[in-house]
């Protein structure tokens, strides 16, 4: 096993193969999808690793997701600046053998809802930086997923959410360059994880593991 680090960074734009409001997914916060995955890794709780948690997998939650997501068997790190949050993610990557690790880049939401182009851009060279460094400290079974759960477009002349395509990108030292095709739902992130750790399915999502061990 190893580390399935996702990346959620509300605000980030542009092509990808996942779209935020596809016509057919269901109207749900973005984060019950990631509460869905966080309590499928677990049932029967036992001490692993100085810490309580559901089917010994630990889970960590950073950033906004800490606040919003129940996580009563794991560690939730609530934390705002982007080079923080991500520094510490980076350090989770480098200490854990096997953990599901969830971060969530808040301050390009931030930015999008103030209409500041120049922050806005200034957060982006940000969490490039760091997540260069984060892909860099993966292991040859690890996976990087960063996407966001919606677009938060600076530029578009009023301070709310923007529906539109927006990121999901996947770096594994055991994947070739491909295009997995258009998501219907960020549930699918979620039943890869699961997949990904053998545990059971969440309700909604369909695994895209196996597109990433050719």
């Amino acid at each position: 096993m190893g580390c399935f680090a996702w990346g959620a960074a509300p605000g980030l734009t542009g092509t990808t193969p996942y779209h935020a409001a596809h016509p057919d997914a269901p109207e749900r916060p973005a984060y019950l999808y990631v509460s869905e995955i966080s309590h499928t890794l677990g049932d029967c709780s036992y001490c692993y690793g100085g810490g309580h948690y559901r089917r010994g997998l630990p889970v960590f939650l950073l950033g906004k997701v800490a606040d919003v997501v129940a996580n009563d068997y794991g560690t939730s790190i609530p934390m705002v600046d982007t080079a923080s949050v991500l520094q510490r993610t980076l350090e989770l990557v480098q200490q854990q053998e096997t953990a599901f690790i969830c971060t969530n880049v808040q301050e390009t939401d931030l930015c999008g809802h103030r209409e500041n182009v120049g922050a806005y851009a200034d957060r982006l060279r940000v969490a490039d930086a760091w997540i260069g460094k984060i892909r860099d400290a993966l292991g040859e079974d690890d996976i990087l997923v960063v996407q966001a759960d919606h677009g938060n477009d600076p530029t578009i002349g009023h301070p709310h959410h923007t529906r539109e395509m927006v990121p999901l990108m996947i770096w594994s030292r055991r994947s070739t360059p491909k295009c997995i095709g258009t998501r219907k739902t960020l549930s699918d992130t979620g039943a890869t994880a699961a997949e990904y750790f053998g545990m059971p399915a969440p309700q909604n999502g369909t695994s895209f593991l196996k597109l990433l061990r050719t």
